[in-house]
């Protein structure tokens, strides 16, 4: 496969674990007597939505992992949960991170 092929599916491959994420949030959320409603929940990658009303949009996940490509990069999480607001500045997303970080179980 070309580098840009193996490179795109990694991002697929990252672009998924972030979903995942999402829903392993609301189970831990649910456990510790959070209220949190995942059909109010959306994740975007730029500008396009991978995560609304409680279920993943995989379908978006080849535009999704093209913006992934890039150099500098938005990934939003809304929580749905109120106004409160907050900014990460992180430089690892590799796919290394994120399979180490997606086996985590809570």
């Amino acid at each position: 496969m070309a580098a840009g092929g193996v490179a795109q599916q990694q991002a697929v491959g990252q672009v998924r674990a972030l979903a995942l994420g999402v829903r392993a949030l609301a189970g831990a959320e649910r456990r510790a007597g959070v209220a949190f409603e995942l059909s109010r929940a959306a994740v975007m990658i730029g500008s396009t939505v991978l995560f609304e009303n409680g279920r993943p949009h995989d379908e978006a996940s080849p535009e999704a992992a093209e913006y992934l490509t890039g150099k500098d990069l938005t990934v939003s999480v809304d929580l749905g949960a109120g106004g409160a607001s907050s900014t990460v500045w992180t430089c690892d997303l590799s796919a290394e991170y994120v399979r180490i970080n997606a086996d985590y179980r809570t």
